[in-house]
């Protein structure tokens, strides 16, 4: 259950022979690192009968009906999920990481009330992946210049891949308009570019990204603007 490969509520998957489930809480990232590994479980061919059970202070997981592991949560783990992502089966949203067996039964109990996610009445078939029919569709799931943080590591880098931008379009006469033109310009780029990730499946929006693209052209352009002048003289 994700919007991408970095952005998920829930994934129980394969990583070599050993199961991988990340369940996004107030204590992981938003990618529901760190990983809940539980080892050997895809060791041969047989069938596993995996369930996880998530209520407001734990997890608890079990394997062909042996404890595998349990969890603790000081703070309800789905109040951090993203009620917007999508569902899908035997893959990533992506298409290019594909589950190497085969799923016999998924089902999910909410409240009492079970649901057949494999009910071919209430799920579309796509040639990827499985779509749930209560999401949005696949390749039109906007999520138009969210808040969503995007971690330190993006941060960083829309803030610093701008800083050439800026620099290189503060070229007027004047600081203020060599400023005011290279935010302008990085600012109308970086909308660009944000708005047409809200037709890609595998990317996101973001206002943040925005922000700090814009603030980096501004460093850029004020940086470049004083040697500017210097040159001038």
């Amino acid at each position: 259950m994700s919007q991408d490969t970095g952005h998920r509520n829930l994934t129980i998957a394969q990583r070599g022979t050993r199961l991988d489930v990340r369940l996004r809480s107030a204590e992981t990232s938003l990618n529901g690192r760190p990983s809940v590994y539980v080892d050997d479980v895809f060791a041969t061919s047989v069938w596993r009968d995996i369930h996880l059970v998530i209520n407001h202070a734990s997890m608890r997981l079990t394997v062909d009906g042996k404890a595998a592991v349990s969890k603790r949560f000081d703070k309800p783990p789905l109040a951090s999920w993203d009620d917007k992502y999508r569902i899908a089966f035997g893959n990533e949203l992506t298409g290019d990481r594909p589950w190497l067996g085969e799923i016999n039964l998924a089902e999910v109990t909410v409240s009492g009330r079970r649901f057949d996610l494999l009910d071919s009445n209430t799920l579309m078939r796509p040639t990827q992946y499985w779509l749930g029919e209560d999401t949005e569709p696949v390749f039109f799931a906007p999520k138009f210049l969210t808040l969503a943080p995007s971690g330190v590591q993006d941060i960083v880098m829309n803030f610093l891949c701008f800083v050439p931008f800026g620099y290189v379009f503060a070229n007027g006469r004047g600081r203020k308009k060599s400023v005011l033109l290279a935010v302008g310009v990085a600012a109308a780029a970086s909308l660009f570019v944000e708005v047409s990730q809200t037709w890609i499946a595998t990317r996101h929006s973001s206002l943040l990204d925005w922000i700090f693209n814009t603030s980096g052209a501004w460093l850029g352009a004020v940086v470049r603007w004083p040697a500017h002048a210097a040159a001038k003289r």
